[in-house]
């Protein structure tokens, strides 16, 4: 489970993310100007014509701030992110079952 010169594993650090335990914080400013910077790239303003951008993930609760302040009143961000899209795709083969009977 530990990498080549006793370095931690991927599974490790996504284990210690998960807990809390592993400091992030000289690493999110660059990882956040990334994502928005690719956002921006790809999308322009043209998030501008919808009603709602839906972010999931736990990359939306790590970048909550900084999506609610680039999306502003556009940003919809779940209470629990990272198991929303699994939630909404429950919900909706319930619905699907449900329209066969």
């Amino acid at each position: 489970m530990v990498a080549q010169g006793g370095a931690y594993s991927l599974a490790e650090r996504d284990a210690q993310l998960r807990a809390g335990s592993l400091d992030v914080r000289q690493a999110l400013p660059i990882w956040q100007s990334e994502v928005i910077g690719f956002v921006e790239r790809t999308w322009g303003d043209s998030h501008r014509r919808f009603a709602q951008v839906v972010m999931v993930g736990g990359g939306a609760q790590l970048l909550r701030e900084a999506l609610l302040r680039r999306f502003r009143d556009r940003a919809f961000i779940p209470d629990d992110p990272i198991i929303a899209t699994a939630r909404g795709l429950y919900k909706y083969l319930l619905s699907l079952g449900r329209r066969r009977e």
